[in-house]
């Protein structure tokens, strides 16, 4: 079965130097990847920059399309599932085949190969436990879509009241479980329409992948280090593509620039307790590691 991976990468040049990172990490293992799919308006720059050792189909998005994409209520995230949806629609490749979607601001901490003999084997995947949204209370998104859900659900009476938010910034699935995106889409436009929320395309993931009756549920945080609250980065990587342009040279010194021990600064910030935090405050929160282009 075909192993295919898929990016949505367009928009600011800070998108595209985040999927090109991400590329690059997953080019220094030895790994069986048969197309790598690309939504992208900036086709020449990627070709200039990721790895040739890949083949990609790059799929032309346009600004139209992105704001038909978004829906109604212009919400982002819908994106995500209209692009999923359109390739496994559009795609020529009659048999079956393990998709792997990442978002950008993503990097491979192991074997791609790994992962998709989890979906080969009819796992269904996404990334990381972010807790159950009914107990997490200091969570103001969290609160506010339990206390939708809870009356939506009541009067139907099927509320997952123990359903846990799982992180949708990577997601791995068939071609043939193209129904349950079907699922994700109507629930999500569902949930948007009464409560406009970040957060409800990543709640429907949750909902629909990690209660589907007959197939395992898995987490790929050990697999795919995802840093989607590490914005100070895309300096880095500018700094970076600024210097290295072509992808040969960008193979050789990209690992220079790993985003975890540049991030480790900020994740004890975050996780230290208040008063440490507020101590920290007044000699300027965190500090980025120092660095070597």
């Amino acid at each position: 079965m075909k192993n295919i991976i898929i990016y949505q990468a367009y928009g600011m040049e800070e998108i595209l130097n985040e999927c090109i990172m991400s590329i690059h990490s997953l080019s220094k293992y030895e790994n069986t990847i048969d197309l790598i799919v690309i939504y992208t308006d900036s086709v020449s720059y990627l070709e200039q920059r990721l790895p040739q050792k890949y083949v990609y189909d790059f799929r032309t998005i346009t600004n139209e399309q992105i704001i038909d994409w978004k829906g109604v209520f212009s919400f982002v995230h819908r994106v995500k599932i209209k692009v999923l949806l359109d390739y496994l629609n559009s795609s020529t490749i009659e048999q079956d085949f393990n998709l792997l979607y990442l978002d950008t601001d993503t990097i491979f901490i192991e074997n791609s190969d790994l992962i998709f003999e989890k979906i080969n084997n009819n796992i269904l995947l996404m990334h990381d436990d972010e807790g159950i949204i009914v107990d997490n209370k200091k969570n103001i998104v969290h609160k506010k879509l339990t206390r939708y859900l809870k009356i939506r659900f009541e009067e139907e009476g099927d509320f997952p009241l123990k359903q846990t938010m799982y992180n949708a910034g990577v997601l791995g699935f068939k071609k043939s479980d193209k129904e349950l995106l079907d699922k994700v889409l109507l629930f999500s436009d569902s949930i948007h329409k009464n409560r406009q929320t970040h957060v409800s395309e990543q709640f429907s993931f949750s909902v629909i992948f990690s209660n589907e009756k007959g197939r395992g549920f898995e987490l790929l945080k050990s697999y795919i280090y995802h840093y989607w609250n590490f914005k100070e980065y895309r300096t880095v990587l500018k700094i970076f593509f600024d210097k290295y342009q072509y992808s040969a040279v960008i193979s050789t010194h990209f690992e220079k620039i790993d985003p975890r021990p540049l991030q480790e600064p900020k994740l004890a910030y975050e996780t230290s307790g208040f008063l440490k935090k507020n101590i920290k405050k007044l000699f300027g929160k965190w500090k980025m590691p120092d660095y070597e282009i």
